[in-house]
């Protein structure tokens, strides 16, 4: 099985995960949300992300790309990047975006979540990392730099969150006063994205 292959099928993983997750919050059901009580719980927008996120890994991990391919790379990863922008700004200035609460609302007072339905920022972090893996494809998608770096940071983010959790160390999946923490699953899934993005570059080598 070639590096090409193995990054689809981690693409498929976050896929098939986020709609779990979606599926978790539309229905009400915990354990979909955080997996064991008292974890913080992955939140639908970070959920619905993953899912943006692993049609761009598809898409980047296919080897002949069109222009359709192309295009919807740029696109996804543009929006990506706009969306924890605005995160980014709203937690800075203390304004809610509303963005949050399109489709579920999360109750106040969950675990170590301090703005209800929003991410975590390393969460968000990781977010536009994986937006400017598909803007580098996009504005050079024949010898695309910086993927492989990318692909290392997002995943080293995931490994620390969940070696906190294992090792029971919350600072270690960053969690701090005023700050949300990451999730478990989320930690998770952006390992599974860096081991992806390394594929995919090794594989365009």
């Amino acid at each position: 099985m070639n590096k090409r292959i193995i990054s689809l099928v981690l693409a498929w993983i976050v896929l098939l995960a986020s709609i779990t997750v979606m599926i978790g919050w539309i229905l009400d059901i915990a354990v979909l949300k955080s997996i064991l009580p008292g974890w913080v719980t992955m939140k639908f927008i970070t959920a619905l992300s993953f899912f943006f996120s692993a049609i761009v890994l598809m898409l980047l991990a296919k080897k002949e790309k069109g222009e359709w391919s192309k295009f919807f790379i740029l696109i996804i990863s543009f929006a990506l990047l706009l969306l924890m922008v605005t995160f980014f700004i709203s937690l800075f200035v203390g304004v809610s975006t509303g963005i949050e609460k399109l489709f579920v609302q999360e109750q106040a007072g969950t675990v170590r979540t301090t703005v209800p339905g929003v991410p975590a920022v390393p969460t968000m972090i990781c977010f536009v990392l994986i937006a400017i893996s598909g803007l580098l494809f996009s504005f050079n998608p024949e010898k695309p730099k910086g993927i492989f770096t990318l692909g290392i940071l997002i995943g080293l983010i995931g490994i620390v969150a969940i070696g906190g959790y294992i090792l029971g160390i919350p600072s270690l999946y960053y969690s701090f006063p005023g700050y949300t923490a990451m999730a478990f699953p989320t930690a998770g899934l952006f390992v599974i994205i860096g081991i992806s993005l390394i594929l995919i570059k090794e594989e365009g080598k």
